[in-house]
């Protein structure tokens, strides 16, 4: 095989080591999320919850209390990273789910298609990464 192949190939290699290390962290929650590894709890709306003027763009909590029903997880000061019903406020609870990210809960029953999206990324990245290696291994040139 000449030459070109080898440096499309190699470009392949490239893009698949930075699929896999930019998309590790959000892969990793996107499997939390399909593995069933989070924490079930309730949300408590806290200040600054608004609703945008934009049509198709719900409502949001950006400050809010997260409690697990258990009781023994308790998260301040995180947000809903889901739209919300417009008649909701301030002190109203929802149903959320925690999977240990930074400062953000889920709401439980919504499936988390960035985490899937990432993770998927992040797999073809791995594949890519791994089989591209290997062409270039079983193809390099012996002295």
């Amino acid at each position: 095989m000449d030459d070109s192949h080898r440096g499309v190939v190699g470009a392949s290699v490239v893009v698949g080591f930075l699929l896999v290390l930019f998309c590790a962290q959000s892969a990793w929650l996107g499997a939390r999320f399909a593995l069933d590894l989070g924490t079930s709890g309730t949300y408590v709306i806290g200040e600054g919850f608004y609703c945008s003027k934009r049509a198709g763009v719900g409502c949001h909590s950006p400050h809010g209390t997260f409690t697990s029903h258990d009781g023994k997880v308790r998260r301040e000061d995180v947000r809903l990273n889901t739209d919300l019903q417009p008649h909701l406020g301030q002190g109203d609870v929802v149903p959320a789910y925690d999977v240990d990210e930074p400062k953000t809960v889920y709401r439980a029953g919504e499936p988390n298609y960035e985490g899937i999206a990432f993770l998927t990324l992040w797999g073809a990245g791995a594949v890519v990464f791994v089989m591209g290696t290997g062409y270039l291994w079983l193809t390099r040139k012996r002295t």
